[in-house]
């Protein structure tokens, strides 16, 4: 079966499936998900709704704005600070996106999105798929009930591959400086600095959804080593981090390193 392949969110997503579906039907309807999802959530447009909260606070909200928020308020809440969705001001302030900066939700928006277009195909009946946004990703399990098994992307040599781990029903999220960087500068902020992180973490994490993935591979880059395992353990998240030559890994990271 041909992949689903398109553009969103600044990176391209492909869908691949284990079983037999309407391409032309499925596409339309993931592809308009997508688009309804970026044109609300997107820092990056200036009609989203979070660019027009951003620069009127009383305007009307919705149930998913607030869903994302209070996501985003449980990772600060246990961040002890170190992260927050209202880093919007600094990363226009150090030139990354324009305008009216506030709310963001890039550290774990990606993630949600995936969330939504696996639903959709669940309720439409599939049961044998993988999500794959940018490298980060929701897979099911394969039409056999074998898991899928996946590449870990090298943070700095992005053809590289230093390892594969197995998903089944379960998603998979990447967090590195080196993709996102400019000048001295890269798009994860430390909230209690106000500036970029000084560290060259890359941290990989396994959760039952792809937001949850996402969100703490943001955070365990931003927290200090200490908080890593406090904040993993209260989102139930396994992970893997490489800094300075060195490999960290929870113990239900399971994983097959190069």
């Amino acid at each position: 079966m041909p992949p689903i392949i398109f553009d969103a969110l600044g990176t391209q997503w492909r869908i691949l499936f284990d079983e037999s579906f309407d391409f032309e039907s499925v596409s339309k309807q993931v592809i308009a998900l997508v688009q309804d999802f970026e044109n609300s959530f997107s820092r990056f447009k200036p009609s989203s709704l979070v660019s027009k909260y951003n620069a009127d606070a009383s305007i009307p909200l919705n149930s998913e704005f607030f869903a994302l928020l209070a996501f985003g308020t449980k990772l600060q809440n246990v961040s002890e600070g170190h992260f927050s969705c209202a880093v919007g001001k600094h990363l226009g302030e150090m030139g990354y996106g324009q305008g009216i900066q506030g709310i963001d939700f890039g550290a774990f928006g990606k993630g949600r999105l995936i969330d939504i277009v696996s639903e959709y195909l669940k309720t439409s009946g599939y049961s044998y798929f993988l999500v794959n946004a940018g490298g980060d990703i929701f897979a099911t399990q394969k039409a056999s009930g074998k898991p899928w098994t996946v590449a870990l992307e090298h943070p700095k040599e992005f053809d590289t591959a230093i390892g594969t781990v197995e998903l089944q029903s379960q998603a998979l999220a990447a967090s590195s400086p080196f993709k996102r960087s400019w000048n001295s500068s890269n798009h994860l902020i430390d909230l209690k600095t106000g500036t970029s992180i000084l560290s060259e973490r890359s941290v990989f994490t396994l959760a039952q959804n792809a937001q949850t993935a996402d969100g703490l591979a943001t955070l365990l880059n931003i927290v200090p080593l200490e908080l890593v395992e406090k904040c993993a353990e209260q989102f139930d998240v396994a992970f893997l981090i490489l800094e300075q030559e060195k490999v960290w890994a929870s113990s239900k990271f399971s994983v097959t390193l190069f």
